[in-house]
């Protein structure tokens, strides 16, 4: 039994530190945290993980300068509450607040995974032409990915022709993936 206790305790901290945000990088620099595993809930976890949302959601506005420890683990507690609460009404806008968060920090991969899923998963959510538009900005400014980011300013277009950033991307489109001479250029002839 006693051995049984020990291995339990082993993992609970193994997992506490896997979750904590502040060591979670690969070598490379950053890790897929878009799927979050899901384990066995409690009564108590959802109120518990709204509740440390909530505090570290204080933080990050508290503050002029971004802790990326806290905006790490703020942006796995979206992620978690996302994945273990799919149908809950603050689902889609916990993953779009982890994508915003993930590309401010530089982790354009989650972003893109993040967007993704809210594209995927919530197709009524009120914010999903934004989406769109941030999944293909995520892509061009980001992961420098222009074939990625074409195909979404153009879906963002075809599917939100009239949409307040209809035109901005319309002109992203039209000098994605070119140098910033080159744009200079293309004005000064106008």
């Amino acid at each position: 039994m006693k051995r049984c206790i020990n291995f339990l305790g082993i993992v609970a901290i193994i997992f506490l530190f896997s979750c904590s945000g502040e060591n979670n990088t690969e070598k490379s620099g950053t890790q897929d945290t878009a799927t979050v595993t899901t384990e066995k809930k409690s009564p108590y976890e959802k109120t518990n993980l709204s509740a440390h949302i909530k505090e570290l959601e204080s933080k990050i506005t508290d503050t002029a300068q971004i802790n990326r420890g806290v905006a790490m683990d703020l942006m796995l507690s979206y992620a978690k509450y996302a994945t273990l609460y799919p149908n809950d009404s603050a689902s889609a806008e916990y993953l779009y607040k982890a994508g915003d968060i993930a590309r401010s920090i530089g982790e354009g991969r989650n972003a893109v995974n993040y967007y993704k899923r809210i594209l995927n998963d919530y197709p009524n959510y009120k914010k999903r032409a934004i989406t769109m538009f941030m999944l293909a900005f995520t892509y061009e400014n980001i992961m420098n990915d222009t074939a990625n980011a074409r195909r979404y300013y153009t879906e963002f277009v075809k599917d939100y022709p009239k949409h307040e950033f209809a035109d901005d991307a319309r002109q992203l489109l039209k000098f994605l993936g070119k140098n910033p001479e080159t744009i200079v250029k293309q004005f000064e002839k106008k």
